[in-house]
């Protein structure tokens, strides 16, 4: 256990996702801004993401109302078991998203044995 604080560990994810999305991708998510593309569009395809990028279990992805989602990581026990992985993830989601929303929060709202649930709302 590295000790870091919360704030800490969601910086770490912010930067690594600021680093992978690349500046291809980011000029391409700027620019769909102008044409109408949310954070919805980007987490609709989650799960694929979620296959290429972690060794295990899945994410679901679940649309609460019309600015408000919930994702859910399960069966991955560093989801489950590290706080790290839980707010550097979070910290990663801010980065991405973030690219197609003026202000957004990602939030852990429930953890269990095999599940992690987040709850994400943007503007």
């Amino acid at each position: 256990d590295l000790k870091l604080s919360p704030s800490l560990q969601l910086e770490i994810g912010r930067r690594a996702g600021a680093r992978s999305i690349g500046a291809m991708l980011g000029t391409a998510m700027r620019l769909s801004r102008f044409t109408g593309a949310t954070p919805w569009t980007l987490m609709k395809g989650g799960d694929r993401i979620w296959n290429r990028a972690y060794d295990g279990g899945a994410m679901r992805i679940l649309r609460v109302a019309g600015t408000e989602a919930s994702v859910e990581a399960h069966k991955n026990s560093l989801f489950c078991d590290v706080e790290f992985c839980q707010n550097s993830f979070r910290g990663f989601c801010l980065a991405l998203y973030g690219l197609v929303s003026e202000q957004m929060s990602i939030r852990v709202v429930a953890t269990m044995p095999e599940q992690v649930v987040y709850r994400v709302v943007w503007k």
